[in-house]
């Protein structure tokens, strides 16, 4: 039986416009250390839960724990190469949150941060192989890494909220050592294909004015910097923006409300 172009046409479209994940996005916040990446969460739709893997990764927002406005997960913070557990605890952690709703009441959900949750990742497998605290090994260890990390990324961009991974930069140098661009620290290949599974690829930066630092994003690369952006394919966003989460959802028509504290 034909099917009918218009009535089709016109069922995607709605669909499309209903579809819950139309209002939210994950983003992918790399930048070197005091640019504002977890205090940005300030202003990130409430409430804002962190499951911490840097160590003391959250005391720069520690007045808003205090409010209830984010809620931190600091369990995983601490590791130990040779015994590890942080990655199996958060996966378990994570599951059963998910399975529960838990994220149906959270506004903004943030793993901080890549460097150490993807270490966390490796310190797992090499576990389970009895070789916790050697020296990795690429189809061993490396492969499977690589497998987790992105089976994990996906669920979490899954989830009815917004989700942000932190994350720090790497000098790329040229044959003279000279740094040529700053990239997303991850081991292998990792480096290249992360960033793809993601919306927004954000630079914390900040510089210094005549009233103080001004903190803001760079959502599109320049100079030596890599950051892409599809909300500002909608013509509404500037290359930099303030560094302001729920201004900048709002402006690229995203959800930024918060939702009911928990």
């Amino acid at each position: 039986m034909p099917i009918d172009a218009k009535v089709e046409a016109e069922k995607l479209r709605k669909m499309y416009k209903a579809a819950p994940k139309q209002g939210l996005t994950s983003i992918l916040m790399t930048g070197e250390s005091g640019t504002g990446k977890t205090f940005s969460l300030k202003n990130a739709p409430f409430p804002v839960h962190i499951d911490s893997f840097d160590p003391t990764g959250t005391k720069s927002v520690r007045d808003y724990i205090e409010k209830g406005f984010i809620i931190p997960d600091i369990r995983f913070e601490e590791e130990d190469p040779f015994n590890p557990s942080a990655f199996e605890l958060w996966t378990k952690e994570f599951e059963a949150r998910r399975v529960g709703k838990y994220f149906n009441s959270v506004g903004t959900y943030v793993l901080d941060s890549a460097t150490t949750w993807t270490s966390a990742i490796m310190n797992y497998v090499q576990g389970k192989r009895k070789a916790a605290g050697t020296v990795p090994l690429w189809e061993k260890d490396y492969h499977p890494q690589k497998v987790l990390i992105e089976t994990w990324l996906q669920k979490c961009m899954n989830l009815p909220c917004h989700f942000i991974l932190t994350a720090h930069l790497e000098p790329q140098k040229d044959t003279k050592g000279a740094i040529v661009s700053r990239r997303f620290l991850m081991t292998g290949k990792s480096a290249i294909k992360i960033p793809l599974l993601f919306d927004e690829i954000w630079v914390a930066d900040k510089k210094e004015t005549s009233k103080g630092w001004e903190y803001f994003f760079h959502i599109e690369s320049g100079g030596m910097l890599l950051a892409r952006s599809r909300l500002a394919g909608t013509g509404k966003l500037a290359s930099n923006e303030p560094n302001n989460l729920r201004a900048i959802f709002k402006k690229a028509g995203l959800n930024y409300a918060d939702k009911e504290s928990v």
